[in-house]
């Protein structure tokens, strides 16, 4: 309690230069600021600000937008002159281009705080040179510069003052051409840990340190730098008396020999020397130099002969990996007295001989021995004496004998154990939406009489099921076999299962290609659901009516053929139909109206053809989609006192005439996609009395409409995706555009769910289908549409100025008003659309100048302006840098500076970019614009780092495509396992 004036002065200063898209310091409020987050202050008396640590919001960068700075830290921030603990990782800063190939000002200005004990600014963007001013942090104990574009000059002298420093991590900063860092970072008499991973480091093998002061060093990282040894360790590596940790990962050029001196670190806990090319034998010695020993890491070199039986002596050891190389002979049994041993990797060698018995005595978590030439059978006991076994590989060696039973209690394994079988009284069994799940299904889950729920799914399962094994599930109520395309259902069309199931769910399985007529049997079935099985056949006459409990009918993505049969009964029950993505064809049976409470009717992308029922525009009373097809003639008008559509998508059909003014009037109807038809009419005709408010998405793209742009449509305040591009509207923009409510404010999305055990999901029955173009693509929006706000007037007619009241719809992330004739300026008030990824203002008349105001819209990815008159100067703002492509600017005549090629005239430095004299006196009031553009040009720095990184680090290489290959299956995982805890 008690935060100064002053400081409190400082750190409101501090906060208002900070892009803080997610709101993260909104906590920064009131006069204590000793209880904002990131705030701690003394105790001693009179109170002070110690410690400023952003840190907690390093994670938020992963998934959303970084905190992030333009310019330089503000000078009122000196008054926090008790500072002893400054970490900001969680912030990115903003610095121009001008600034690499110079001292880092950031740092200069950090370097005033004299009582700094602890300091990081880990992965915050910085760039530059590290100044010499840093020597000044003479009390500093923690010092973090790594994962920045620094560069360190002057190496001999510039740790010379540092004489508390114990921890220095300079990880990624390049160290190519500089001379004495090595002696400078010797004379630190306190230096405890010391990392420099990818620092370009030259060759050390010759370097030589008469008088060797690293009598603290305990820790010592100098991988990934490839071409630091080119001939042999320098002996001073190998004499130093403390070090606990060594890794030397990927720094060797050559072939040599495995280094002996090693031995003489007798205090040493773990080494890593993987990606070397260390060739020659594993001395036995290694067994005896160190009793501290606890982790062993030669991956991936040329070593050769056989593992030293010594190994055993290192009784502490947790961890040992000599994978990757050429070892051979048999797994030394001493292995079996490594009581602590957790990871043994010995895949890809030439080993041979038996698994030994001693290793099931272990604790082990993983074991992996794969491709070798390991011979005999799998320890009977490998399942009873290594219960923590997480992770198991025997593959690609010459095994014979059975697979233990005991393989089955090893529960921390992917496939599903055959000792469940072992619960003879299992009523429930759900084991789907598991991503790791494998293996094939056991036979025995289907024998158990007494399960009512059988779930299982995985993309990695296999398996046959035959009828034989349903004879015992009498008492099946629910079966879920979905995920997976290697299970096979073998099942007779005239088999009668000894069940009478409420809920079936079948998916990705192989059924056959005929609709399966056991299902006839299921008398009490609710929810049939049948995707992605590629059954090719039509569907039976007793779909409709075979169950009188049915109420959810799914057979979409699947390859169903011939026509739809008629509906022969009047049913009064709520029923969903889905049979999207099919091949039907023919006319849409008007028997389908008999459906009196039909709730959605999905029969999109199929090839129906003929007229569309009236009747089912006054039955249905939620989604009717019918888009993708080979509709024609209108639509029908409709009674609107019974409309009751939520949804109605006529999308890409041939469908012509005017749009029934009853139709305009449905009270219930959000989502109206008629794109891409061959409508007409005159919009400006629509009755502003008669539009529903309830309307969310109006899609009227690529037909043949004509007149004005309603006024009163911004009457709509539920709408947040229009779409009336590719048609012959004409006249101005109404300036009352900027009053539709729902794109003033950020969207969120709720999933919806119906209740129930088994019970079919809303977003599985329907999934919202809408094509638009965004950043120059046709996108389909799915289930993330209520997050999208779109306006899309392209390819019309419309002239006039853009109406400046667009700035007012806040929540915007999509305008296209391109291929019009619109005229004057830009509008200043673009500004303020803080969520807007894509404009295109393209191929109009609009002249003037690129406001500098432009440039605040820092979520803004995708621009377009070209072929205009626009006028002056590109590089108004920060923010302009980021789009680089000509094609966004070019056919503007009289438009200049980077990326076009013709220049401006005046200075060398263009307006918006800011000076080191220009922010060394940075006045909030007066340069607001530079807080604006941070999160967007953070974002792109972010970027282009992470894929240079990419480029220079090949591991990471590897792993991102791998997670790129795998991020569909991930998310629909998590996805589904989220909705699955909300039904439990």
């Amino acid at each position: 309690m008690g935060c100064s004036t002053q400081e409190r002065s400082a750190l409101f200063q501090f906060r208002k230069k900070i892009q803080d898209p997610n709101k993260l310091l909104n906590n920064w409020i009131g006069k204590e600021c000793c209880r904002w987050d990131g705030i701690v202050c003394n105790n001693n008396g009179v109170v002070h600000v110690v410690e400023l640590d952003l840190s907690r919001y390093y994670q938020v960068c992963s998934t959303l937008p970084c905190l992030s700075f333009l310019g330089l830290l503000d000078p009122s921030l000196l008054f926090l002159k008790h500072l002893k603990h400054l970490d900001l990782k969680g912030l990115r800063f903003i610095q121009s281009p001008d600034q690499v190939s110079q001292p880092n000002l950031i740092l200069e200005f950090i370097s005033e705080f004299h009582d700094l004990r602890y300091l990081s600014v880990f992965e915050t963007h910085l760039s530059g040179i590290i100044p010499s001013k840093i020597l000044s942090l003479s009390r500093i104990k923690h010092l973090d510069l790594s994962m920045n574009q620094l560069k360190l000059q002057n190496g001999g002298s510039l740790f010379s003052n540092l004489s508390s420093l114990n921890y220095l991590d300079m990880s990624e900063i390049s160290l190519m051409n500089t001379s004495g860092w090595l002696e400078s970072l010797n004379a630190l008499p306190s230096i405890s840990i010391i990392r420099l991973e990818f620092c370009d480091i030259g060759s050390i093998s010759d370097s030589v340190l008469p008088h060797l002061n690293f009598s603290s060093l305990k820790k010592l990282d100098l991988s990934n730098n490839p071409r630091m040894i080119d001939s042999g360790f320098p002996d001073w590596l190998f004499s130093l008396p403390n070090i606990e940790d060594l890794n030397f990962k990927s720094v060797v050029s050559i072939a040599i020999g495995f280094p002996s001196g090693i031995q003489n670190l007798r205090k040493l806990r773990s080494f890593d020397f993987s990606y070397n090319h260390f060739v020659g034998s594993i001395p036995e010695s290694l067994g005896n130099f160190s009793v501290h020993l606890r982790v062993i890491n030669l991956y991936n070199n040329k070593l050769n002969r056989s593992i030293p039986k010594s190994i055993g002596n290192l009784r502490f050891l947790e961890k040992i990996d000599l994978s990757g190389n050429i070892l051979g002979g048999s797994i030394p049994k001493s292995i079996g007295n490594l009581h602590y041993l957790q990871e043994i990797n010995l895949f890809s060698n030439r080993l041979i001989g038996l698994i030994p018995n001693t290793i099931t005595i272990l604790s082990l978590r993983k074991l992996d021995i794969s491709d070798n030439y390991i011979t005999g059978k799998i320890p009977t006991s490998i399942g009873t004496q290594l219960p923590s076994l997480q992770h198991l590989n025997l593959q690609n060696n010459a095994l014979d004998g059975f697979i233990p039973n005991s393989i089955g209690k090893l529960k921390f394994l992917g496939p599903i154990p055959k000792s469940l079988c072992n619960l003879t009284k299992l009523k429930v069994v759900r084991i789907s939406h598991n991503y790791d799940i494998n293996g094939t299904i056991p036979k025995c889950l289907f024998h158990n009489p007494h399960l009512i729920i059988l779930d299982i799914g995985g993309r990695d399962l296999k398996g046959l099921v035959l009828e034989s094994d349903f004879g015992n599930l009498s008492k099946l109520t629910v079966l879920m076999l979905t995920q997976s395309k290697n299970l096979v259902l073998n099942l007779s069309r005239n088999w009668i299962p000894p069940f009478d199931l409420s809920f079936l769910y079948l998916s990705y399985c192989e059924i056959g290609n005929e609709f399966p007529l056991w299902i006839q049997t299921q008398k009490k079935l609710i929810t049939l659901s049948i995707t992605s099985t590629r059954m090719s056949s039509t569907l039976p006459t007793w779909i409709w009516d075979f169950s009188s409990m049915i109420s959810y009918i799914q057979l979409s993505d699947n390859r169903l053929i011939g026509s739809l049969p008629d509906y022969t009964t009047n049913i009064s029950r709520n029923l969903d139909i889905n049979l999207r993505n099919n091949k039907f064809e023919g006319t849409i049976p008007t028997s389908l109206c008999q459906l009196m409470r039909l709730r959605t009717l999905d029969l999109s992308r199929n090839r129906f053809t003929g007229e569309l029922p009236g009747c089912l525009m006054e039955v249905t009373s939620g989604v009717l989609n019918i888009a993708r097809n080979h509709l024609n003639g209108t639509i029908p008008s409709s009674n609107n006192s019974v409309c009751i559509l939520t949804v109605l998508n006529l999308a890409n059909n041939n469908i012509s005439g005017v749009v029934p003014i009853s139709l305009i009037a449905c009270k219930h109807i959000e989502i109206l996609d008629l794109g891409y038809n061959k409508l007409s009419g005159n919009i400006s005709l629509w009755d502003s009395d008669t539009m529903t408010l309830s309307l969310k998405v109006l899609i009227l793209k690529s037909n043949m409409f004509s007149g004005k742009i309603p006024w009163h449509i911004s009457t709509l305040s539920s709408l947040q995706l229009l779409d009336l591009s590719h048609n012959n509207l004409s006249g101005r923009i109404p300036k009352n555009i900027g009053d539709f409510e729902a794109m003033s404010r950020e969207h969120t999305i709720v999933l919806s769910r119906i209740d129930g055990i088994g019970s079919i999901l809303l977003e599985d029955m329907y999934t919202n289908d809408i094509s638009i173009i965004f950043k120059r693509r046709a996108v389909t929006y799915t289930e993330l549409l209520p997050l999208f706000t779109s306006i899309d007037l392209s390819a019309n007619e419309l002239e006039g100025e853009i109406p400046w009241e667009l700035g007012n719809l806040t929540g915007l992330v999509n305008l296209n008003l391109s291929k019009n004739q619109l005229s004057n300026g830009i509008p200043n008030t673009f500004s303020a659309l803080k969520f807007l990824e894509s404009l295109d203002l393209s191929q109009n008349n609009l002249s003037g100048k690129i406001s500098k105001t432009m440039w605040r819209m820092t979520f803004l990815s995708s621009l377009n302006l070209s072929s205009n008159n626009l006028s002056g100067s590109i590089h108004s703002g920060s923010q302009s840098y980021t789009f680089d492509n000509p094609s966004i600017f070019q056919n503007n005549p009289n438009l200049c500076g980077f990326p076009l090629r013709k220049k401006c005239d005046g200075d060398d430095q263009q307006e918006g970019t800011p000076s080191f004299s220009d922010i060394k006196t940075y006045n909030v009031e007066d340069n607001t614009g530079l807080i604006y553009v941070s999160s967007g040009l953070g974002f792109v720095l972010g970027v282009w780092i992470f894929y240079a990184t990419l480029f220079f680090r090949k591991t990471w290489r590897y792993s991102y495509f791998h997670f790129l290959s795998e991020i569909n299956q991930i998310m629909y995982v998590w996805y589904n396992h989220n909705v699955r805890n909300m039904l439990n």
